[in-house]
């Protein structure tokens, strides 16, 4: 992986994996850009907050926003409360 505003390449962080393996850490690679998954089964989820969808959604994509459109997800009634 390149440096930002750098030819430079940054270095793999092994000094870190050896370090989560030597306290028995699972260690595995992930596909780039893939981030790191947690099974929702450990979570204790009524200890945390419930962060509600806004209705009207404010749109990820521009072209949504300026068709005055909603995403399909929250158009289909499919809206997911955060934690």
């Amino acid at each position: 992986r390149h440096l930002r505003d750098s030819e430079q390449v940054e270095p793999p962080s092994v000094g870190l994996a050896h370090t989560l393996a030597r306290y028995e850490f699972e260690l595995g690679r992930l596909k780039t850009g893939t981030p790191a998954r947690i099974d929702g089964t450990t979570i204790n989820w009524d200890i945390l907050t419930p962060q509600p969808s806004e209705i009207p959604a404010t749109p990820f994509s521009h072209l949504l926003q300026f068709n005055d459109e909603q995403p399909t997800m929250v158009g289909q009634g499919q809206i997911i409360t955060c934690h």
